[in-house]
């Protein structure tokens, strides 16, 4: 596609305008006191920018089940005025929802927009994970959790919760697989070489176990059954794949000598800990749920009734025990969904690298969603219909492909 001067302009603009709002929101915007600009400036303009390319082009979203689900579950949100706890916690989930609305609006309209702004977003998060990692080593908090005596309080000096950065850390592996997908270039093979590392290292910085397992997970997945070289010379790709192999070996024994040195290890062999504390959370909560079916405790409210005084952890079993049954379907519908085409994508197209990568993050994201509230932050509301939009252009294609 030909693009004038003019539009090419425009078009850079914008990207640059979605990467600020993204690093204002997560990275700088906490780190210098300056979120609302982000949240009440930034984050809706860029929503009125989406509407409006939508609205000139004549574009309107084609994959809205998943994101009406998200606005039906804030007006019934509004129930709970009638037997709210804590109207503060209240209102403070409720603006997490709304922003996390506006932002699968942001990027769900900009992903269909006539000229796809999905790049921008994934360039975002790559260099929004690498601020928070400068963050944490200016502010002296990254260290590897060798010789440490009490993780606890590691885990309480970081600007964000420990186990956010490796939430933001998933996204921008993701976002490299992809960006190195579509470039293939020597600036995203470098970077999908070093930013796994680096997500590793914080992971065992912040000792977020889930993080751990599902970063080290998808890059195993990554490079053993979608990465693919360009060489048509068979021993060459054999070679390839002997190097590969080895160099995942290394890797997994250097990592393994790292992890058993680490006071890491400690975490994750202690067994009266956070562990058994959220499976009581969660049971709590199913329990809550069988008592308030239809209406739930309230959004927000669960930390109330809860004896931990915290929330469940899990974004289906919050849904259902906050705001009951309707509730939880509507979860469920925004996060199943996505995997279940993605699954049938993937039954037809086993070799698509694309498909391959969007049933990897999909899966992954699901399994994530048993360890965080992620439907109520704009954060990975942001991701997910990013990577909505990118599968509905995927199946878009292939379509087109079959058709010719």
């Amino acid at each position: 596609m030909n693009y004038t001067r003019q539009q090419k302009v425009s078009k850079r603009a914008l990207g640059g305008y979605i990467i600020i709002t993204i690093l204002v929101l997560f990275v700088l915007g906490p780190r210098f006191g300056i979120t609302k600009i982000g949240t009440y400036g930034l984050l809706p303009l860029l929503s009125v920018i989406g509407l409006s390319l939508s609205i000139k082009k004549g574009q309107y979203l084609t994959r809205k089940h998943e994101f009406y689900c998200l606005i039906f579950l804030f007006f019934l949100s509004l129930t709970g005025l009638f037997y709210y706890e804590d109207l503060p916690e209240m209102i403070a989930n409720m603006t997490r929802l709304l922003g996390a609305i506006l932002g699968a609006y942001c990027a769900l309209s900009l992903s269909q927009a006539k000229n796809n702004f999905q790049v921008p977003f994934h360039v975002a998060y790559v260099l929004l994970i690498a601020g928070l990692f400068i963050v944490m080593v200016t502010n002296g908090n990254f260290v590897l959790g060798i010789g440490l005596s009490s993780s606890k309080l590691l885990r309480d000096v970081f600007m964000l919760n420990a186990n956010s950065y490796s939430y933001y850390s998933f996204f921008a592996n993701i976002s490299l697989f992809i960006l190195f997908l579509q470039y293939k270039n020597l600036i995203t093979k470098i970077a999908l070489g070093l930013f796994p590392i680096l997500f590793i290292l914080i992971s065992f910085a912040t000792q977020s176990r889930s993080g751990l397992l599902f970063i080290v997970l998808s890059n195993l997945v990554f490079w053993l059954f979608i990465f693919k070289t360009n060489n048509k010379n068979p021993f060459k790709k054999l070679a390839t794949s002997f190097i590969t192999l080895v160099a995942i070996v290394f890797a997994i024994y250097q990592f393994t000598i790292l992890l058993l040195q680490s006071d890491f290890s400690k975490r994750l062999s202690v067994k009266e800990d956070s562990s058994q504390e959220r499976t009581n959370i969660m049971i709590e909560g199913i329990n809550y749920f069988l008592e308030y079916p239809f209406t739930g405790v309230g959004i927000g409210q669960y930390p109330i009734y809860s004896k931990y005084g915290l929330f469940t952890h899990n974004s289906f079993i919050e849904a259902f025990a906050e705001q009951g049954f309707i509730a939880g379907i509507l979860v469920l519908i925004i996060f199943i969904r996505p995997l279940i085409i993605s699954f049938s994508l993937f039954k037809k197209h086993r070799q698509n690298p694309e498909v391959k990568v969007q049933f990897l993050f999909f899966i992954v994201f699901a399994l994530f969603n048993n360890f965080y509230v992620f439907y109520k932050f704009s954060f990975a509301m942001i991701f997910h219909f990013i990577m909505i939009g990118y599968q509905q252009q995927t199946l878009r294609n292939l379509q087109i492909k079959d058709e010719t």
